[in-house]
């Protein structure tokens, strides 16, 4: 069983932006949750990060017209520890889009 990381960023935009690079978010855009980069590998790490940052992360996957129902995984719903890791996935793959393409930017 792995342990709760410690993280100390003040936003998740901040330790998205801390953790990856260019060439990770081209990864995150096209591969998702199946790339699984250092720190969203685990549902314990992405659990902490949405424990963290659980009103930014809601912010993030609910911008425009996107709902919890459009999440990739709907199956998660039933399950806090899945539910997490696909809204913190959502949420990244979001901010990956806006590195990549520019603000306001989606998949």
């Amino acid at each position: 069983m792995s342990q709760k990381p410690i993280i100390r960023a003040k936003s998740f935009r901040a330790w998205f932006n801390r953790h990856y690079g260019q060439d990770e978010c081209r990864c995150i855009r096209e591969y998702g949750a199946s790339y699984g980069p250092p720190g969203l590998i685990y549902y314990s790490e992405t659990n902490a990060i949405y424990d963290r940052f659980e009103e930014e992360i809601w912010k993030l996957v609910l911008v425009g017209d996107l709902t919890v129902a459009d999440l990739r995984d709907r199956d998660a719903l039933s399950d806090p520890v899945r539910f997490k890791n696909t809204m913190v996935w959502a949420a990244a793959e979001r901010l990956a889009a806006e590195k990549l393409l520019g603000k306001g930017a989606w998949l």
